[in-house]
């Protein structure tokens, strides 16, 4: 009698040790993994990654586009960007037309058209564009750009005479 009492105490404690495993393998979040982080960079931003380090609870990408380089922070578990910032600008030179000299003559700047913007926005992050929003300033103007990509809001602040991102934010 004793022997199958403590078979069976014996039998309740392996079962509860294996449902506490089992419940604490289900609710530890699923860390992604580099290359999980790389696909998902390379396709948000159509770049070449340089370097991924990992940090505590994030992944800090370096990428490269367009000849910049830059640094976006991406949530190790939801795989959310945070904190993009120019690491090193594209510093290429434009290219001028020697053959001729022509007097200078000033000229009006051209305010990109709405269609060019969202081109624009398009190129440097794939999405839905939801909107895109002129604002005129004394430097020419800039618009912003709203889009989703997922579940994301992202709205993109561009130059409206040069192209330029001036800023791009990331919303839940």
């Amino acid at each position: 009698m004793n022997r199958k009492r403590a078979l069976l105490i014996v039998t309740i404690i392996i079962l509860t040790m294996f449902v506490v495993l089992a419940v604490k393998q289900l609710t530890t979040p699923k860390q992604l993994t580099i290359a999980e982080i790389t696909k998902q960079v390379e396709q948000s931003y159509n770049a070449e990654i340089v370097s991924i380090v990992e940090k505590s609870n994030e992944f800090v990408t370096s990428f490269k586009k367009d000849g910049s380089i830059f640094e976006v922070s991406v949530n190790n578990e939801t795989g959310q960007f945070s904190m993009l910032t120019i690491i090193q600008q594209n510093s290429t030179p434009p290219t001028e037309n020697t053959t001729e000299e022509q007097p200078s003559q000033p000229q009006t700047p051209t305010i990109l058209t709405e269609q060019q913007v969202i081109e624009i926005a398009l190129n440097e992050i794939s999405g839905e564009i939801d909107s895109a929003d002129f604002e005129n300033t004394t430097d020419g103007g800039y618009y912003f750009v709203e889009m989703e990509q997922g579940n994301q809001e992202i709205t993109i602040q561009i130059h409206a005479i040069t192209g330029k991102i001036l800023s791009i934010q990331y919303d839940d």
